[in-house]
C-alpha cells in the first residue's frame, strides 16, 4: 500500500460502489443499528455443570438404596482402574507415586451415607482447586470387609472425571487407602 494512503480514514458507506455494498451485506449479513441508549446485551452466564452434579446426586440417593452392599471389598483386594480411553503409562505412573498426593481425606468411623457425601463435595472442591492427584483413605473394614472400600471402588468408577486409581503404597496405606488421579477442569 503507498505510503500516503495508509493515514486515509477507511471509505465511508457513501464512498464504496454498489457491487462493495452488496459483497459486504453479503458477507456481514442482517445488521441492525443500534441506538446511543439501548444499553449492550448482558454477557452470557457461566455454565453450570449440570451434568456432574446429576451424577452426584445419583451417587448419593444410591447410597440410601436397599441394594446397598452389606459386604464389603476383602480388605487385601488392591484396587487399580483406569478410565475409558486413557493410556495405561497415566495408571502406571500413579502406582509408581510420580505424582505428588495434591489432597488427601480419611473417610475412617463415617457411616456409608456420610462417607458418600463427604466423598463428593471433596472430589469436587478438589478438582475446583486443581488438586489432581489425592489420597482416600477408606480403611480396610473389620469382619465383614470395608463397606466403605467398595463405596470408594464404586463411585469413583462412576464418576467421569476420574482418570485413574490404585491402592496406595504399602508403607502409605496399603489396601486401606486408594490414589486418584482426576481430570483437569476446562
Amino acid at each position: 500500500m503507498p505510503e500516503h494512503e495508509k493515514d486515509r480514514d477507511p471509505p465511508g458507506p457513501d464512498q464504496l460502489s454498489e457491487d462493495d455494498l452488496a459483497l459486504f451485506r453479503r458477507e456481514v449479513g442482517v445488521v441492525r443499528r443500534m441506538h446511543a441508549d439501548q444499553p449492550p446485551s448482558a454477557p452470557k452466564p457461566a455454565p453450570e455443570p449440570r451434568q456432574r452434579e446429576a451424577d452426584d446426586r445419583e451417587v448419593i440417593a444410591s447410597l440410601d438404596a436397599p441394594d446397598t452392599p452389606q459386604e464389603g471389598a476383602e480388605s487385601g483386594d488392591v484396587l487399580s482402574y483406569l478410565a475409558p480411553g486413557y493410556r495405561r503409562r497415566w495408571l502406571r505412573r500413579l502406582i509408581r507415586g510420580q505424582f505428588v498426593i495434591a489432597d488427601q481425606i480419611d473417610l475412617h468411623h463415617l457411616d456409608l451415607k456420610r462417607a458418600g457425601k463427604v466423598l463428593s463435595e471433596f472430589l469436587k472442591a478438589s478438582r475446583a482447586s486443581d488438586r489432581l492427584c489425592l489420597r482416600i483413605i477408606h480403611g480396610k473394614g473389620g469382619a465383614r470387609g470395608s463397606v466403605l472400600k467398595a463405596m470408594v471402588e464404586r463411585d469413583l468408577t462412576r464418576r467421569i472425571e476420574v482418570i485413574a486409581f490404585h491402592s496406595a503404597p504399602r508403607d502409605q496405606g496399603g489396601t486401606g487407602a486408594v490414589d486418584v488421579l482426576l481430570r483437569a477442569q476446562h
